[in-house]
């Protein structure tokens, strides 16, 4: 089981190679998050069960569909999503809300506002 007090931890949920090196060298940066899991798409996200975590930052445009699926999984699962994603229009918005996401993110943000989103308010 899981330290209550120790690190968050947060899995990646990315296609895009540079993004989600973006994403962990922001998370590397804070102390009190780890990088537990990294999934390319949907047919990766298994591992990111297996890995726990407490977040996962959620693409939603993958090559094998949309992270919109994946976030009722997440849910179910009592693991909290933040979607990630470069659309920022009213639609996809609502979208990702009505799935369940807890929070979102323009993937463009800087980090402080990505580390505010990460973390427990």
């Amino acid at each position: 089981m899981r330290d209550p007090a120790g690190p968050r931890r947060i899995g990646i949920l990315e296609d895009s190679g540079p993004v989600r090196a973006h994403f962990l060298d922001i998370l590397a940066g804070a102390p009190d998050l780890e990088t537990c899991g990294v999934a390319a798409c949907l047919a990766e996200s298994d591992a990111l069960f297996e890995a726990r975590p407490d977040l996962v930052l959620t693409d939603l445009g993958l090559p094998d569909g949309s992270g919109l699926d994946l976030i009722p999984r997440l849910r179910a699962q009592g693991i909290r999503s933040l979607v990630i994603t470069a659309f920022g229009d009213r639609e996809t918005v609502l979208a990702a809300l009505a799935a369940g996401a807890d929070g979102y993110l323009l993937k463009d943000s800087p980090a402080g506002t990505v580390l505010d989103g990460i973390r427990p308010t």
